[in-house]
């Protein structure tokens, strides 16, 4: 599977790893299991029988989530191939791998196995974040909601059709310049981190000659829709001009593309990663944050310009 479009890759598990599938459900599912004590429902309460049991049924599909050769999730198929829907049940990342954009990325994948159209799924009503992760990628809920218990219900939704956000990832290139700029203008926020110098044609095709491999954009007939650059000093990561068409904005694209970079950045031997928020961005600032980029408050951020186009306060 293309591990450069996704930043991950599926691995069909087989009999054998049933053990290894059961215990990472069990890690992924505990925090829920403890706030909603839904026992009879989750799969952190399953025993390691009933997931042995499931790779004898010849409907059933389970797959670790792989990123960069690590398990860091499972996702499990259920295709029963006689008109019914197609079902995933249940997908997990682990605690140390979330907020990456993975969920995403491991549906879009199975997608790309076994069609896009004819699903079906279940989730945590109350879970709100699972709710925005399905419903951005063309899940509608049916209607049908299923009370658990006093703390939890579960809510039922169906996918018909293609996804609507069906897009590629590039690398860029020095040729894509006209197009990225024509991005990063259409925010005030965005526009207002470029200056003359390192963001003109020229001084993007010497990033982009420094850091071939760390650079991505999201592609969507034949448009960019997103850009992130991504380059190192040998020691540390800096993030660049990470930015998402105003009409694609909060359906993922941005978290999948930090992850690509950041994936990149690690098999380069990069093991820390920063960029720079204007402080009044609470959007952008929001984004990083979930993504697991803490606030620096014992620094401060010095520059000194060599260039005179260059104001030394930008």
């Amino acid at each position: 599977m293309d591990k450069l479009r996704t930043g991950i890759h599926l691995k069909p598990a087989v009999r054998e790893e049933f053990e290894t599938i059961w215990k990472m459900q069990v890690e992924a599912f505990s925090d829920l299991l403890q706030k909603y004590q839904d026992v009879e429902t989750s799969p952190a309460a399953e025993s390691a029988d009933k997931i042995l049991a499931r790779f004898d049924q010849p409907f059933t599909k389970y797959y670790f989530i792989m990123a960069d050769e690590e398990k860091v999730g499972i996702i499990r198929v259920v295709d029963k191939k006689d008109g019914s829907r197609k079902r995933i049940s249940p997908l997990c990342i682990m605690p140390a791998h979330r907020n990456k954009g993975y969920a995403q990325q491991a549906i879009r994948e199975v997608e790309k196995i076994y069609g896009s159209s004819h699903w079906c799924l279940d989730t945590i009503l109350q879970e709100k974040g699972n709710l925005h992760l399905y419903e951005k990628l063309g899940y509608h809920r049916t209607g049908r909601i299923e009370k658990i218990n006093g703390r939890m219900d579960i809510v039922f939704y169906e996918k018909d059709g293609s996804d609507p956000m069906d897009y590629s990832v590039k690398t860029v290139t020095a040729d894509d310049y006209d197009a990225l700029y024509a991005l990063w203008c259409t925010t005030e926020q965005s526009r207002r981190a470029l200056n003359p110098v390192d963001d003109s044609r020229e001084g993007i095709a010497r990033y982009l000659k420094r850091n071939p491999n760390t650079c991505f954009a999201a592609v969507k007939d034949g448009r960019i829709i997103g850009v992130i650059l991504t380059g190192h000093d040998g020691r540390r990561g800096i993030v660049h001009h990470l930015c998402v068409h105003p009409d694609y904005r909060r359906m993922g694209i941005a978290g999948h593309l930090l992850s690509l970079a950041e994936e990149a950045l690690h098999k380069e031997g990069i093991h820390k990663v920063f960029g720079l928020v204007f402080k009044d961005n609470e959007p952008a600032n929001a984004f990083w944050e979930k993504h697991g980029y803490s606030l620096r408050t014992n620094l401060n951020y010095r520059n000194k310009s060599l260039n005179d186009l260059i104001p030394a306060g930008e």
